[in-house]
């Protein structure tokens, strides 16, 4: 019979918690905007390894961070679908490779084989600080920012959210 008991009382206990008038309401965390310059600094280049400005990668009303590596499947699948996505819409958004590479070198030879057409950087102290604030803990990731640093979109792996977006119809 006590047995009994604590599995209602388990059962039943949060059902009290959640209906309590003094439990807070959830907050929804307050981000702060990305600094472009202090995230991608002087790291940023082609796909010939020749440096990019920030102010020049830069300038559209939105910006995409793409997450990806060449080593990973998933990646090879979604980035000639991201590829298409940009060309179509070139005029509306950014993009931005952070390649989970360690070398300048690798993430060049990524984007020259799949001819991406944004600049890109590659694992530094600053990207991996901008995937801890962003809990991004797998590849490919997608993250749809305004050109101020604001976050939008925390999940852009389905474009057809962004094309609304781009489209205003979000």
């Amino acid at each position: 019979m006590k047995k009994f008991f604590l599995i209602l009382a388990l059962l039943c206990s949060p059902v009290f918690a959640l209906a309590a008038p003094d439990a807070p309401a959830p907050q929804k965390e307050k981000q702060t905007p990305e600094n472009w310059k202090k995230l991608f600094g002087r790291d940023l280049f082609d796909a010939d390894g020749k440096k990019v400005a920030v102010s020049k990668a830069i300038k559209k009303k939105y910006v995409a961070i793409y997450s990806s590596a060449s080593w990973c499947g998933p990646c090879r699948a979604f980035t000639p679908k991201l590829i298409e996505f940009y060309k179509k819409n070139k005029d509306k958004i950014d993009v931005i490779l952070i390649g989970s590479h360690h070398t300048k070198e690798d993430v060049c030879k990524y984007m020259k084989k799949y001819e991406m057409p944004w600049p890109g950087t590659y694992i530094t102290e600053s990207t991996k600080d901008f995937f801890a604030r962003h809990r991004i803990e797998g590849i490919p990731d997608l993250r749809v920012f305004k050109q101020n640093g604001e976050l939008v979109i925390n999940d852009g792996y389905d474009l057809n959210v962004v094309q609304k977006l781009l489209d205003g119809k979000q």
